[in-house]
């Protein structure tokens, strides 16, 4: 599956948008402390962080209905430009899920 992101980055947050099943963006504060947002009716708790040259984003969001999925994304820039991201993702009830993704700067 294609999709592309735009990733905006600052000294105090990271914003990402994603063409993927229509248009969604998230930004990050980059200060290692919990962020409560709403979208909807979903409440997300983010924590961003850098980890030497690694950024480390756990967010877990918790539906009306009780349900919650929890993600963590790692992410890391290869010597070629490449920007690979890895995702861990465990919704209540379902087996944990790791995806990797590498992008390609246009």
């Amino acid at each position: 599956m294609s999709s592309s992101q735009v990733v905006k980055h600052d000294a105090n947050t990271l914003s990402v948008g994603q063409s993927e099943r229509g248009h969604h963006s998230s930004t990050y504060t980059l200060d290692a402390k919990p962020h409560e947002t709403t979208i909807g009716p979903v409440k997300s708790v983010s924590k961003a962080e850098w980890n030497g040259d690694t950024l480390v984003i756990d967010r877990t969001d918790t539906f009306p209905t009780g349900a919650s999925r929890t993600m963590k994304q790692v992410w890391s820039l290869e010597a070629s430009g490449k920007l690979v991201i890895v995702l861990t993702d465990k919704s209540s009830g379902k087996d944990e899920v790791t995806m990797t993704n590498v992008y390609v700067k246009k």
